[in-house]
């Protein structure tokens, strides 16, 4: 089972980010990308560019302090769940690799 709102820290023990679900013993998270984050949630002056562009910077400082693999979704991905099962464990086994 996946740890959902997993926190991860900094090299000073602050917490740098919340992670939608992961599973540390096999050093994968999944990060859910709904469109409300990247239309309804810009901050003041900010484009959806903005937005991916500070998504791309987070997912790399996580993967920078935890050394595992993202996997994104969608809410179009949720309407197979068998590929999105099968993609969870192909992290699994890239991982373990």
């Amino acid at each position: 089972m996946p740890c959902p709102q997993y926190e991860v820290n900094d090299e000073s023990g602050n917490i740098v980010a919340r992670l939608d679900f992961a599973w540390p013993e096999h050093g994968v998270w999944v990060e859910f990308d709904g469109r409300i984050k990247y239309q309804e949630l810009l901050r003041e002056g900010e484009s959806a560019t903005d937005v991916v562009l500070r998504e791309k910077r987070r997912q790399e400082m996580i993967e920078d302090l935890t050394g595992w693999r993202c996997i994104r979704l969608t809410w179009a991905d949720l309407s197979n769940p068998e590929r999105v099962a099968a993609k969870i464990r192909a992290a699994f086994a890239r991982s373990a690799a």
